[in-house]
């Protein structure tokens, strides 16, 4: 949980998730992000009714482009996955999460 809450401090990127507080109490961890309201991006197109090659493409985008901030800062993202990519509160703007083995 120290490694991650350290690698989140260290990104400055428009697509991974904004840390803001981190507190330790003595049996668990709270960790304060952004606001994530719109949920999962899978779980988003899953129930659109339609998802256009347009949208794929920005979403697509956007995930490349992360990831590219990441290797550029030495950083792999190691459990890059669809529960781990979030709808900003626009919904048009992704957020990775999760980088605890990174």
């Amino acid at each position: 949980m120290l490694s991650e809450q350290n690698i989140l401090k260290s990104l400055d990127h428009a697509n991974i998730v904004s840390d803001f507080e981190f507190f330790q109490e003595v049996e668990q961890y709270i960790v304060v992000t952004e606001c994530l309201p719109k949920g999962e991006l899978f779980e988003t197109i899953k129930k659109l009714q339609i998802f256009s090659e347009r949208m794929a493409a920005d979403y697509i985008k956007q995930i490349l482009q992360t990831v590219s901030y990441c290797h550029e800062k030495q950083l792999s993202i190691e459990i890059l996955k669809p529960k781990n990519i979030l709808l900003s509160e626009q919904g048009e703007e992704i957020k990775v999460i999760d980088f605890g083995t990174s």
